[in-house]
């Protein structure tokens, strides 16, 4: 794919870049432009190997995969995470992306509540792990959240699919 040149460059910049400023302006660059590289169907199974920093697992059964990004403020030292959820139909080969919005709470205590797309808990996820329950299919992230300097946190999320194919 062309664009993952420019996509690296961007990465770098959001990633190394010496102000906030100029990583934030990176990522306003990066995040659109890969949202819609995510679009295609041919990305599904493209690896984007150069782009170092983007967390990227995909379910055992080759249902979905989920790619994960964060920036840090180097003033604050605080961490801003972005995801895509790419759910990938094999029967019909239509690809449905999904993008996550960050959701914290007010004092940001561990969550026990079924979360939307437009709800979630961040972290840049390391595995998936696929448990079947008579006819549901339930995959656990499990997943790195930095919260600022001092604070690091494993989560374990639950991932289920509605019949609509949308993830909760």
């Amino acid at each position: 794919i062309k664009v993952e040149a420019h996509l690296k460059t961007l990465m770098d910049s959001i990633v190394r870049g010496s102000t906030d400023h100029s990583r934030e302006g990176a990522l306003a660059a990066f995040n659109p432009l890969f949202f819609d590289l995510l679009g295609h169907p041919q990305s599904y199974h493209h690896p984007f190997d150069s782009l170092k920093a983007l967390s990227r697992v995909k379910s055992p059964d080759g249902r979905f995969r989920v790619i994960t990004w964060a920036i840090r403020s180097l003033e604050e030292g605080t961490y801003r995470y972005y995801g895509v959820i790419q759910n990938f139909e094999q029967s019909s080969g239509k690809l449905q992306r999904t993008g996550l919005s960050e959701f914290r709470t007010e004092n940001d205590t561990i969550l026990h509540s079924t979360l939307l797309a437009g709800q979630w808990y961040p972290a840049l996820y390391y595995a998936i792990v696929e448990r079947k329950v008579k006819k549901s299919t339930y995959y656990f992230l499990l997943g790195w959240q930095g919260q600022d300097r001092l604070v690091n946190r494993k989560i374990v999320e639950v991932l289920t699919f509605d019949r609509w194919n949308n993830p909760i």
